[in-house]
Parts: C-alpha cells; sequence; structure tokens
C-alpha cells in the first residue's frame, strides 16, 4: 500500500509539471542554446581556416611573382647582353676588314716605292716608256695612298660610334632601387582586398572564382590604389628613369594601359609588350631598334669602307700596267726577247682580268667593254716597244705613234671603272659603288643590291638555294615557335 501510494503521488506530481510545461521550455532553449554555440564555434573555425587558407594563397603567389619579377629582370639583363653584342659584331665587321686593306695596302706600297726607286729603265728606253712607267706608278701609289687612309678613318669612326652608342645608348637594363622594391609585397597588401576575397570557399564556385571576382575588379580599367608598384612587375618605374639619349625606346608602361588582370588577385598587368623579352630571327632583326640605330650610325664610316676597296682595286690595278711597262722595258728593248716580254706581259693582264672578275659586278656588255679596254692598252704598248726595238726610222716613228693610243686606252680604263662603279646613295644615307657589292659586305642586314645585277646562275643558283633551304630548317628547328616561317627566311634581305 505503501508503494502504491507514492507511486499515486508521483505521478499526480509530474502530471501537474507537464501540464505547466516548464520542464520542455528550458530543455529546448538550452538545446538551441548550445547548437548556437556549436554552430558559431564552427563557422568561426571554419572561417579562420578559409581565411588562412586565402592568405597563404596569396603569400605564395606574391613569392613567385617576386621570382618572377627577378627572372624577368635577368632575361632583360641578358637580352640587353645580346644586343650589345650585336652592336660589336656589327661593327667588328668593318674593324676586320680594315686592318686586311691597311696590312695588304701598306704591303702594295712597298712593292709600288722599290718599283719607283730600284726599278729604273735603262738610258736608252725610249721616253715614251719610261713616261708610261711612271704615270702608273704615281697613279698607283696615289690610289693605295688613299685606301689606306680611308681605311684608317673608316676604323677609327667604327670604333668611335661603337663607343658612343654603347656608353649612351644600348644600356643594360639594370633595376633601380624603386624596382626593386616593387617586387616586394607587404602583408598588410592582403588586407586591401575584398572581404568576399578573404573569405573565398574553394570548389564551392569553381576553381575560376579568385579570377572571376579579379576581373570584376578590373572591369573599370583602373589600377588599385597601392598595386601600381605591382603593375607590370618591375617595368613600372622603368619609364621614369629613362632619360633623352633613350627617348626612342618604347616604354615599358605601355601594357600598363587599361587592360585586364592577369593575377588572380586583381594587381598585375600583363607584360607582353615588354620590349626586352622575346626571341627574334631573320630579317625581324634589322626591326630591332638597337639595329636601326647602328645602321644610322654606320652612315659615318660606310662611305670610307666601300671606297677604300674600290681605291685598292684601282691601284693594284695601276701597278700591274706599271710592271708590264719595267717588262717591256727590260726584256723586250733591252734583251730583244719579245716572247719572254709578250708572255710576262700576258700574265700581269691576265692577273688584271682576275681581279676586275672578282671586284666588278658588271652586265655582259659592261665586262666586254672593259676587258677589251683594259687589254688594249698593254698590246699596243707591247707592239709599240717591239717597232721600237728594231732600230729602223720607220718603225720608231710608227712607235711614237702608237704610244699615245696606249695612254689613250689606260686613261679609258680608269674612266671606265669610275663610270661602272655605280655610285648610289644607300637607305641610311651612306654613298656605296654598286658594281664593287660582292667585295664590299657593309651591311649584313641589307646587302647592296640594284638592278643592273646579273642574277644568279648554274652552280651558284643552286648554293643560293641550298643555302637559304638550310636557313629555313634551321630556324624552324631552333626557334621553335617564333621562328620564322619558311616564306618569311626566303623574303629576308
Amino acid at each position: 500500500q505503501g508503494s502504491k501510494s507514492t507511486r499515486k503521488a508521483s505521478g499526480s506530481k509530474a502530471h501537474n509539471f507537464h501540464g505547466t510545461g516548464i520542464v520542455t521550455t528550458a530543455d529546448a532553449d538550452m538545446v538551441l542554446l548550445m547548437a548556437s554555440v556549436a554552430l558559431a564555434a564552427s563557422a568561426a573555425t571554419g572561417g579562420k581556416k578559409v581565411f588562412q587558407y586565402n592568405r597563404e594563397n596569396f603569400q605564395e603567389d606574391r613569392e613567385q611573382r617576386m621570382k618572377k619579377e627577378f627572372a624577368e629582370m635577368r632575361f632583360r639583363v641578358a637580352q640587353a647582353k645580346l644586343w650589345r653584342e650585336d652592336v660589336r659584331h656589327f661593327v667588328s665587321l668593318t674593324e676586320k676588314k680594315m686592318s686586311l686593306y691597311l696590312l695588304v695596302g701598306v704591303l702594295l706600297l712597298s712593292f709600288n716605292v722599290n718599283l719607283w726607286v730600284e726599278g729604273r729603265l735603262p738610258e736608252e728606253i725610249p721616253e715614251w716608256l719610261t713616261m708610261g712607267m711612271q704615270i702608273a706608278i704615281a697613279v698607283s701609289f696615289l690610289f693605295l695612298l688613299l685606301a689606306v687612309w680611308l681605311a684608317m678613318h673608316a676604323a677609327v669612326c667604327a670604333q668611335a660610334y661603337q663607343t658612343r652608342v654603347l656608353t649612351q645608348l644600348v644600356r643594360l637594363p639594370i633595376p633601380s632601387w624603386e624596382e626593386l622594391e616593387a617586387c616586394r609585397t607587404n602583408g598588410s597588401d592582403f588586407e586591401r582586398l575584398e572581404p568576399r576575397q578573404m573569405f573565398r570557399v574553394p570548389f564551392v564556385r569553381g576553381n575560376r572564382q579568385q579570377e572571376d571576382i579579379a576581373r570584376e575588379r578590373a572591369a573599370p580599367q583602373t589600377i588599385p590604389e597601392g598595386a601600381s608598384e605591382e603593375a607590370s612587375g618591375a617595368a613600372a618605374t622603368a619609364a621614369a628613369n629613362l632619360n633623352d639619349a633613350a627617348s626612342m625606346w618604347p616604354s615599358p608602361l605601355e601594357s600598363l594601359s587599361p587592360s585586364p588582370a592577369v593575377d588572380p588577385w586583381g594587381l598585375e598587368r600583363s607584360g607582353h609588350n615588354t620590349y626586352e623579352l622575346g626571341a627574334h630571327y631573320g630579317e625581324t632583326v634589322a626591326k630591332l631598334r638597337h639595329i636601326k640605330l647602328i645602321r644610322q650610325a654606320a652612315v659615318y664610316w660606310q662611305t670610307y669602307d666601300a671606297f677604300a676597296r674600290v681605291s685598292m682595286s684601282v691601284g693594284t690595278n695601276q701597278l700591274l700596267l706599271a710592271m708590264s711597262y719595267y717588262v717591256l722595258g727590260y726584256a723586250l728593248a733591252q734583251a730583244h726577247a719579245p716572247m719572254a716580254a709578250w708572255a710576262g706581259v700576258s700574265i700581269l693582264l691576265v692577273a688584271s682580268f682576275l681581279l676586275a672578275q672578282v671586284d666588278l659586278t658588271l652586265s655582259q656588255w659592261e665586262k666586254h667593254l672593259f676587258y677589251i679596254s683594259l687589254a688594249f692598252g698593254p698590246a699596243v704598248a707591247s707592239l709599240a716597244v717591239y717597232r721600237w726595238s728594231q732600230h729602223s726610222s720607220f718603225s720608231m716613228t710608227l712607235a711614237g705613234l702608237l704610244a699615245p693610243l696606249a695612254f689613250i686606252s689606260h686613261g679609258v680604263v680608269v674612266g671606265l671603272m669610275t663610270l661602272f662603279v655605280k655610285v648610289r646613295e644607300q637607305e641610311n644615307g651612306a654613298i656605296a659603288p654598286l658594281a664593287f657589292q660582292r667585295v664590299l659586305f657593309l651591311d649584313v642586314f641589307g646587302w647592296v643590291w640594284h638592278k643592273h645585277t646579273q642574277p644568279a646562275h648554274g652552280a651558284e643558283a643552286a648554293s643560293v638555294a641550298a643555302t637559304e633551304e638550310w636557313y629555313t630548317s634551321a630556324a624552324s628547328t631552333v626557334g621553335g615557335p617564333g621562328a620564322p616561317s619558311a616564306a618569311a627566311a626566303a623574303s629576308s634581305p
């Protein structure tokens, strides 16, 4: 009975509590409170993880960006070194040629002086023969001395302008303190980002979410405040340091004009227009600014370079003519050995033909006329000396009449060389003789060419075609995507 009464009393109490609802409401509030606290703690923990994740990504991207900027600086310096080597190679072509011209010119001058001083003809030799020899020696000495003088001036001028270009215009893009400082990113820069970038949940909106936010930030085409030092990398402050002498070079900030961001954070702009980056082949090299600059400076020495070769060619021709008169005076006039004299003159004449064939680029009628005039003078002089050696009055009179024809022929040869040399003004303003185009080698980016030049035939044409085919295949193999196409290589100068 006691237990029954106890159960009844407790049941009545429970019924009363449930009737008032006090126990149910307190439990629910406690559960909601605990759930809210747990949810807030989870959100705080998740937000912290997301914030740390994005901050670490930002710091990692900034570190990679700094390494990229340093690599870009190294590439720019390496490219500038290559440009400086281009200038040295361009000028060394003239310097090495002039050193050879000076050496050969001095040797020919020594031969000329020895023939002038030691090569005296016998006293019984006719005066017109001695005069022809002396005139040829004097003209040879004049042109050889002129060749040495022009070569010396061209070498000095080329070296001077190389020094000027390398010390004033084509310089290494060494970064300034501001450029190096711009490569550094402060930790507080992360605070300048938008909250949705700081708390971006990965994989929720896809892996392009950060780029989409950056694109939206760049939509007004403005550079965020405080991020200008990041735009276009270390090139941002390079344009401010360009002096007047190098104002012709393109500004590295050209790519800083309104353009979409290239990094996930919207802080960097594209640097695809950076002038020092990229490889160039074939005719595109001739369009580079340092090549245009040195080619324009070459106007101050290329004319002297070209006419040094012309003067040496004319001086050598006259030296061979003087030696021909010397052979005629000794072997034919004194020793009375016509066959030996004619053999010597013929060999010297063939040497003159070979030199003209190597040096001059003439049309067929020009070549025939020049060769006839070149051979006519020594042939008439040989006939005149032979008739004089017979010592008859008629023979001496005939020899005296033939001698002026030989002298006139020598003058015609010099006149034809002056006429056929085809002096023309080049693109950069230099004066070049087109008839000597095959031996001048003035400019590796634009060889002298003229419409009167005969096209290549036979083996020469095959050699040129093989060279162009090798260049095209080598450029496409080694150069990769940046190498010129076959059409571009074939059309390059």
